[in-house]
Formats: structure tokens, C-alpha cells, sequence
């Protein structure tokens, strides 16, 4: 039988944090297009102090929002140290459910995740989620895809993107998107793992 799980103590927290800068010469950041993306989704150790499901200190770490995203950006300001500021991104997942990890509310954890000032970003970013379904982007999200656009920032279309594997071309001739499949996901369990079954947008077909 496995151990009881137990909240990590503060002194092993320092040294888990400083875990993250060491050195990995299978991943080198010398190279102009390389970059560290540090997991906190999916029930990692990061993502599991930012869920109230899994978080249940009591001291600076645990309880509120407030306290619950202290650690991931901790540990991405010291990476951010080491390799770089540009070089350094923090991945979490809103909608996420994978090891019976999820928001009953998604937004407000990732959001103050993301807005919490750092030593290590000149310029403090927001979380600004978008979503979108069958019927494509409706106008407000398009306006704003086109705000991040202006400020540089990251996009991540997720399940979407899996979906519709031209997605860049659904999306600047206003085509609606393929509603997601999961029997079609590239994961074990999948009708064919091995081949992406996804369709092509009509047009797109007919000009390859």
C-alpha cells in the first residue's frame, strides 16, 4: 500500500524550487530557439498547489487563491534566473481534468497564476481565456485573439487545434470548426492512435 500523501515542508519547498534551475545537458537553452516550459497541469507537483482538490495546507501555500498560486511562479521566477526570461514559460490547463484534477470554477486560480508580480517579467500578463466551438469564433473572441495579437501574446487553441488540423485556415476564412472527437485523439485508447482522423475543412482538400 502507498503512503499517505503529506504536505511538503517549507525547507524542502526552497529545495524543490532550486531543483528546477539545475542543469540538464539533454536540454540545453544556449541555442537561440530553445526554451524551459515548466508543468504545472496535469497533477504535478506545481499543479497540485494550485487546486483546492489537493491543496489543503494551512499556512502561506494553501487556502485561498491567494496563497494556493505563491509556489508555480516562484519556481518560474528561478528559472526564469537562470535561463532567462524569455526562454522560461509556465504551462497550466484551466479545463484540464487528467488525474481527477479539476476547477469547479476555471478561472480565477490560473488568472491570479498568471497576474502575480514577478522578478523575473518586466511586463505582468493576464490570462484571458478563449474558447470556441462548433459554430467557429464568435465576434468578441475574435477581438480578443486580435488584443493578444497586439500585445505579443501566447494563443493556445488546445483540443481545438486537435480537432481541426487547419485550423489557421478555418480561422482566417471564418470556417466553423470541427466539434472535437476524443475517439480520435491521439492517446492510447483512441480509435487509431496512429493516424489523425481529423478532416480537413472542404476547400483546404480540394487545393492539396
Amino acid at each position: 500500500m502507498a503512503d499517505r500523501p503529506r504536505a511538503l515542508s517549507l525547507s524542502r519547498r526552497y529545495r524543490n524550487t532550486s531543483s528546477f534551475t539545475r542543469p540538464q545537458p539533454r536540454t540545453p537553452c544556449t541555442k537561440p530557439d530553445s526554451m524551459v516550459e515548466i508543468h504545472a497541469a496535469n497533477g504535478y507537483l506545481l499543479d497540485q498547489f494550485l487546486h483546492d482538490r489537493s491543496n489543503t495546507r494551512t499556512d502561506a501555500y494553501g487556502g485561498s487563491v491567494e496563497n494556493r498560486t505563491r509556489f508555480p511562479p516562484e519556481v518560474a521566477d528561478a528559472v526564469a534566473k537562470a535561463v532567462g526570461q524569455n526562454k522560461t514559460a509556465l504551462r497550466i490547463s484551466p479545463w484540464g481534468t487528467y488525474n481527477d484534477m479539476y476547477f469547479e470554477h476555471p478561472k480565477p486560480t490560473p488568472a491570479r497564476t498568471t497576474a502575480r508580480p514577478s522578478k523575473s517579467r518586466p511586463v505582468t500578463p493576464t490570462t484571458s481565456p478563449v474558447r470556441s466551438g462548433a459554430h467557429g469564433l464568435s465576434g468578441a473572441m475574435r477581438a480578443r485573439l486580435a488584443a493578444a495579437e497586439d500585445k505579443g501574446d501566447l494563443i493556445a487553441f488546445a483540443m481545438s487545434y486537435t480537432a481541426n488540423p487547419d485550423l489557421p485556415y478555418r480561422l482566417l476564412r471564418g470556417i466553423a470548426l470541427a466539434v472535437r472527437n476524443r475517439a480520435l485523439y491521439y492517446a492510447s485508447g483512441s480509435v487509431d492512435p496512429s493516424v489523425i482522423q481529423n478532416p480537413f475543412a472542404t476547400p483546404a482538400v480540394e487545393a492539396h
